[in-house]
């Protein structure tokens, strides 16, 4: 019985411990609680289901690649202000600009137009990117999005190459 027990209890926390954490975990955890705020987080094993009815639409080689990459994200992170509140939005952009300065994010994209910016970094733990943040400021929306996993650059770009078809980005500048 005692045995049981023990096996149960390893199997369930296992997927605990051998989850690194990535220097955004302390942001998305810092606002979850604080009003104004809204964190959503999605595990991997939820956003599946929905990846694959949407890629189910998708034809041809665009569909491999989709469900290529998307096998590789483990949780998806989203951080936004409630409402429009100069003070929240400051705080946000400037915790986040700490983060990407402090935690050794590499720079993939970083766009201006007008009131819009776009900022996407990289964490790289040796050759592989484990995630993907994303820092969007409309100056009246504020969004973080951390896209979590296992991924090479190669694929980063080629998804950023297929989806600057349809949104006009600049990859690089």
């Amino acid at each position: 019985m005692k045995r049981t027990l023990l096996i149960v209890l390893i199997i369930v926390t296992f997927p605990l411990f051998s989850i690194a954490q990535l220097p955004s975990d302390a942001i998305f955890q810092k606002y979850a609680d604080k009003e104004g705020y809204e964190v959503s987080l999605i595990p991997g094993l939820l956003l599946k289901p929905i990846a694959e009815s949407y890629i189910s639409s998708i034809k041809g080689e665009a569909k491999d690649k989709a469900t290529a990459y998307l096998k590789n994200v483990t949780n998806i992170g989203i951080l936004q202000i409630n409402g429009q509140s100069e003070k929240r939005r400051k705080e946000l952009l400037d915790e986040a600009g700490k983060l990407i300065k402090n935690s050794k994010y590499t720079d993939l994209i970083s766009a201006k137009d007008d009131n819009l910016s776009i900022k996407i970094v990289t964490h790289k733990v040796g050759d592989q990117v484990t995630e993907i943040l994303g820092l969007g400021d409309n100056g009246g929306e504020t969004i973080l999005v951390s896209i979590q996993g296992t991924f090479t650059e190669a694929m980063i770009k080629e998804a950023l190459n297929t989806a600057s078809k349809y949104i006009p980005i600049n990859i690089g500048k």
